[in-house]
């Protein structure tokens, strides 16, 4: 299976540094460049980043690109 994470950054056309809100299953959200890790892995966020990984997310949004429903 392919990374919807991945094909979500690939779709939107952005620089790597536009501010993403990723919304994880747990509701909490994450917001800031995202930077891929390895595969299914990302870090996001400037100075004080978090990790994520593409199975925990429920939502992307950038602003220009809409939503991004995983």
């Amino acid at each position: 299976m392919s990374d919807l994470v991945q094909q979500a950054l690939a779709h939107a056309g952005k620089s790597a540094s536009t501010p993403w809100v990723v919304t994880l299953v747990s509701g909490e959200k994450l917001t800031g460049p995202i930077s891929p890790l390895a595969e299914g892995c990302y870090a996001i966020g400037l100075g004080q980043t978090k990790y994520f990984s593409s199975d925990k997310v429920a939502c992307l949004n950038v602003s220009g690109a809409g939503a991004f429903p995983i």
